[in-house]
């Protein structure tokens, strides 16, 4: 199902209707205005992106995402859920600065 989303409010309904399709935890990004996740407990959180100077927004969620799944995979981080999301959030935003997609991402050393 595809779902329209204006505002936090709207991304929020939509990551409950995540949730109640059956999935653990519902996730809705926003491009500039972050990511608004509802976890098992039902509390929404929203982690806004720093602010940038956007040149190409081209693969930013490719960024956000790829990001974010290396984050969780990597056992040795003892970081909130929270702030790996946020860390993903600063990846995303700072891969908006440059022209292009891969060539746009930012590596471990620049974060």
């Amino acid at each position: 199902a595809v779902v329209s989303t204006q505002s936090t409010g709207d991304a929020s309904n939509a990551a409950g209707l995540l949730r109640k399709k059956g999935c653990k935890m519902g996730m809705v990004t926003l491009g500039a205005n972050g990511v608004i996740y509802q976890e098992e407990s039902g509390e929404n959180v929203h982690v806004p992106c720093p602010k940038v100077k956007a040149i190409d927004t081209t693969g930013a969620g490719d960024a956000f995402i790829g990001s974010l799944a290396c984050l969780l995979a990597d056992e040795s981080l003892q970081e909130s859920f929270k702030k790996k999301v946020g860390i993903a959030c600063s990846v995303a935003s700072e891969s908006v600065t440059k022209l292009g997609t891969q060539s746009s991402y930012p590596t471990s050393y620049q974060l």
